[in-house]
């Protein structure tokens, strides 16, 4: 388990939570409209993300735990890898099971998870 790097520490405003089909497709904000959050993590790995969703079927989604990084690079003007979490617990609970590696690349304050090609998370940096 690698820390996580300082490029990522911090706290982190959810801007953009997108799914779609295929990449042909339109992309679609799979929490519904006006869905918000916050994801927060420090240099332990501790993270946190909280997100708001008026308009989806959970109201409500949050989860905390611990997270790590592998496949670590940082480019000229992009830092990118895996994040992993292993999530202690949270709301709702079905997905606590549901272990992954979410690619990530990050640019400057602007936060992307997701393969970007079917799935994305965008968060910009607020601290």
């Amino acid at each position: 388990m690698a820390a996580l790097p300082d490029e990522l520490l911090g706290a982190w405003r959810l801007v953009e939570f997108a799914d779609r089909p295929a990449e042909t497709d339109e992309w679609r904000p799979t929490l519904g409209a006006g869905a918000s959050g916050l994801f927060m993590c420090d240099s332990g790995g501790a993270f946190s993300l909280q997100i708001y969703a008026p308009n989806g079927e959970h109201r409500y989604l949050g989860y905390f735990g611990q997270a790590w990084i592998t496949g670590l690079s940082r480019g000229y003007a992009e830092v990118t890898g895996s994040l992993h979490v292993n999530r202690h617990g949270g709301y709702p609970d079905a997905v606590l099971d549901e272990p992954e590696a979410r690619p990530f690349t990050l640019i400057d304050d602007i936060l992307v998870l997701g393969d970007r090609r079917t799935w994305k998370r965008t968060l910009v940096r607020i601290s």
